[in-house]
């Protein structure tokens, strides 16, 4: 159990993780996605602001490890359900769940809405570009006619 609880740490997952290619054969069965606020009739979400969550999912995309089938929970409490995030305020580079997870109740999220296709470069900043590597070597490929993540290609 103690080991559990280390390897989802930083320093564990430097210790027990391993780096993926972005050639890998893998497929991933589930997401865990954080979120700061959940509309549980739309699946419509807030994360922190900062975009990672739908750039590692985008990533997964071009890598076809995951598909939209593929499912997306997120775990929040109670009083982070809310009604005010209509669809039509997520972007499309937006991960919306499928499944939400609080202490009292677990959702299944009966309207669907679409997931991203794969990264979406025009919505990319130069910082952001920069701050990220693989994004970096995942540009690189695509501009030398490799395959176009955001055509999901």
């Amino acid at each position: 159990p103690n080991k559990f609880r280390f390897a989802v740490t930083q320093r564990g997952v430097r210790e027990f993780g391993r780096p993926i290619d972005l050639d890998a054969n893998i497929t991933v069965d589930l997401i865990v996605i954080g979120s700061v606020a959940v509309n549980p009739s739309n699946g419509a979400r807030l994360g922190k602001g900062e975009g990672f969550a739908e750039l590692e999912y985008g990533m997964l995309r071009h890598m076809r490890s995951v598909t939209d089938a593929t499912p997306v929970v997120t775990t929040i409490h109670d009083c982070q359900l809310v009604d005010d995030i209509p669809s039509e305020r997520m972007l499309v580079h937006d991960v919306p769940v499928d499944i939400v997870c609080t202490p009292t109740r677990t959702i299944r999220v009966k309207s669907s809405m679409p997931k991203p296709i794969g990264i979406y470069w025009e919505k990319l900043s130069r910082q952001k570009l920069a701050a990220v590597g693989v994004l970096r070597q995942l540009k690189l490929a695509t501009c030398a006619g490799r395959e176009s993540p955001s055509s999901g290609t």
